[in-house]
Formats: structure tokens, C-alpha cells, sequence
């Protein structure tokens, strides 16, 4: 499917509060009690919405029409549904994307608590999620730690603290294939890198250059910060957009996905994976896991590692002996 790009979906948090509050606001700031929503926005080629929009009825779509902006579809799903509607959603989309124009394609946007992590500034000390790495969020007050495994991170507007599970098995994963030597000199793409803390890691870590990409503007601007903050600018480029704005090939991949955001996007991977190159998947649970792994596998990518954390699963994977003999 390499001659047309993937619908483009990005992962964030909503939370609606059943006294109105916003869902920007954080949910650690308030004791009032939460109401845990899904919600699922699509945007497009405006005659290609209307279409969606019948075809999406069994699923109560809204059209919305924001002030100053694009037309867009709405939806709301259970949490716990969210893998499977997506899914369909995406296939019902293509199925549409199939009689557009090249170039015209749905972005979806998904916004949903369950993938949270742990409030942002919640604690301020720095935290060591892994050994030779230090975390310490960011205070405009505090002076610039002069340790060179600390990294600075604002976090208050993107995904990526160290604390999920599922960003600590990449972690993990970073500082195994450091000492096994995989990390020297190497260069790296962070793809959905959320504030870049994955990108930063691996330069402290030993790798030459990072590229982190990001499909939320703010997210991707507060990944810039961090890179500022940390004075990486000239090895880590924070690019906004999905898999449109890659070029060339990586020693090492991250992907920290949910599962139904691999399954659409993932195919991308091996395009942009050195022939002895890793590629560290993770995002889905460990009933996702044999999923996962078959997935990958008929795109040519077998599990190097396998690793598990409170119920999140992560793959190390690599070009299985068979693709690269092709």
C-alpha cells in the first residue's frame, strides 16, 4: 500500500467533566468527579465528509462546523470499544479514500483519557525511569541541570513523560540496545513523538541524530521546546505531520502507538527501516501482542525482543532473514 498514504491519526486525551468543565483541563486540578469520554474527529475534503458522514450513521456521527475552521465529523465511542470502531471507521474511510483523488485523504483524530499518563506536574522532582537517564520536569525557575543524563521536559501539552508504561517499555527497550552497542552513532526516528522525549533519550544515550514527527501543532511545538531546552536543536528536527513528511531510512524506529493506529500506519515502518536496523513498537496490551506480532511479520519484521509491563506490551522487531534475503 505504499502508493497512497495511510489515514493519519493522532492519539491525545479528552476529558469531559459532568459539570461542563473543558477537556484541556487537567484532571489532577480537580476533585470534582470525571465522566471518561472517547471522542473520534475526522476532517477531509468537505464533499467527501457528507458522504462519510451517511455512510458513518449507524455510529451517531455529528457534522461540525468550528468558527474560523474546517468542517469535521464527530463521534463518541465506550473507551473500551475504541480499538475495534476505529478500525471499522478507518476501513469504511478507505473504502471512500478509494474514489478521491490522490492527494485527498481523511485525518482522524482521536482524543481519550484511558491512554493518559500520569498528570503532568504532579510531582516536580526528577525521576529516573531507566538507568543512565534522568528526568526532570520543567520549571522556569529551576537553573539548567548541569548533569549531562538529565533531560529537561515540559510536558504539559503532549504525550511522553517517562511514567506510562508503555513509554518506560521504550525506554527500556533504548537502553538495552545501548548496551548491547546497537546505539552508537545511530540515527533515529521518534514517530508520534509527543513532547520527543524518546528522540532526546536516544542522543543521550549515544545516538548521532533524531527525528521526531508529530501530527498535534501543539504537541509538536512543545516537542521543539523540549529540544530547545535540552540544546539539541542541531541534532533533533521536530517535524509536524504523519509519515508524508519522512524521508530516508532509520537505524532506529519508535512507534508508542495504540493498536489500532499500528495496524493502519505500520506498514510504513520497514520503507524507512536499515537493513540491520530496530524498530521498537509498543501502545497495545498484551492480549494484543500475537496480533501485533503477525502483523509485522507478513510486512517482514520478526520480533528481536518481547517485552511486557503492567499489562502493555512491546515488540523490538528486525528484518526477518527471509525479507532481507529478498
Amino acid at each position: 500500500m505504499r502508493e497512497s498514504l495511510p489515514l493519519i491519526v493522532y492519539f491525545s486525551f479528552l476529558l469531559q467533566e459532568e459539570n461542563g468543565i473543558s477537556g484541556d483541563q487537567i484532571p489532577s486540578r480537580r476533585n470534582e468527579k470525571v465522566r471518561v469520554k472517547v471522542e473520534i474527529a475526522i476532517s477531509g475534503p468537505v464533499g467527501a465528509l457528507s458522504a462519510l458522514l451517511t455512510m458513518l450513521e449507524p455510529f451517531g456521527p455529528i457534522l461540525e462546523q468550528p468558527v474560523g475552521g474546517k468542517p469535521r465529523i464527530v463521534l463518541c465511542s465506550d473507551p473500551g470499544l475504541l480499538d475495534e470502531r476505529l478500525l471499522t471507521i478507518s476501513r469504511t474511510a478507505a473504502k471512500l479514500e478509494r474514489t478521491l483523488p490522490s492527494k485527498e485523504r481523511f485525518d482522524f483524530r482521536v482524543r481519550n483519557l484511558a491512554y493518559a499518563e500520569p498528570p503532568p506536574f504532579k510531582e516536580r522532582s526528577a525521576y529516573r525511569p531507566v538507568p543512565g537517564l534522568t528526568i526532570q520536569p520543567y520549571d522556569p525557575g529551576l537553573s539548567r541541570p548541569e548533569d549531562p543524563q538529565t533531560l529537561v521536559l515540559d510536558e504539559e501539552r503532549a504525550f511522553g513523560t517517562g511514567r506510562h508504561p508503555s513509554t518506560l517499555l521504550c525506554l527500556k527497550a533504548l537502553v538495552r540496545l545501548v548496551q548491547e552497542r546497537v546505539m552508537e552513532d545511530q540515527v533515529v526516528l521518534d514517530f508520534g513523538c509527543g513532547t520527543g522525549l524518546l528522540a532526546m533519550a536516544a542522543l543521550k544515550l549515544g545516538a548521532l541524530r533524531a527525528t521526531g514527527v508529530e501530527i498535534d501543532h501543539e504537541a509538536a511545538e512543545t516537542a521543539r521546546k523540549n529540544v530547545a531546552l535540552n540544546i539539541m536543536s542541531g541534532r533533533v528536527e521536530i517535524l509536524e505531520g504523519s509519515w508524508e513528511r519522512v524521508r530516508g531510512t532509520y537505524d532506529l524506529i519508535f512507534a508508542n502507538l495504540v493498536a489500532s493506529v499500528l495496524l493502519r500506519t505500520g506498514m510504513n515502518i520497514p520503507g524507512h527501516l536499515h537493513e540491520q536496523g530496530r524498530a521498537v513498537v509498543s501502545g497495545f496490551s498484551v492480549h494484543q501482542m500475537e496480533a501485533m506480532e503477525n502483523f509485522f511479520a507478513d510486512l517482514g519484521l520478526i520480533p528481536a525482543e518481547r517485552d511486557t509491563h503492567t499489562g502493555w506490551g512491546c515488540l523490538v522487531l528486525k528484518r526477518s532473514p527471509f525479507d532481507a534475503a529478498r
